[in-house]
């Protein structure tokens, strides 16, 4: 009976610089989930686990690629943790 959007649903690196577009486009979608319940349609919550997924896969692939592009501090334990990811 509840319903995460956001950073609640899923948190995104600050480096990558998605995470406000995310958390409002979340929001918006979080919104129609709960209209259209509220109306008796069910289709969108159903499938909301699935989108928050896909976008949760499309966001680490492109951590991977940003971090992986990056290769000025490779000695760096930080980024070191991130090529290895």
């Amino acid at each position: 009976g509840w319903l995460a959007a956001g950073d609640a649903a899923m948190a995104l690196d600050p480096l990558s610089s998605i995470g406000i577009g995310h958390a409002l486009a979340s929001g918006i979608h979080a919104a129609r989930v709960v209209h259209g319940r509220l109306g008796g349609d069910e289709e969108l919550a159903a499938s909301y686990p699935a989108d928050v997924a896909r976008h949760m896969e499309h966001a680490i692939g492109q951590w991977r690629t940003l971090y992986r592009s990056e290769r000025r501090w490779l000695d760096a334990p930080f980024w070191q943790r991130r090529h290895a990811a």
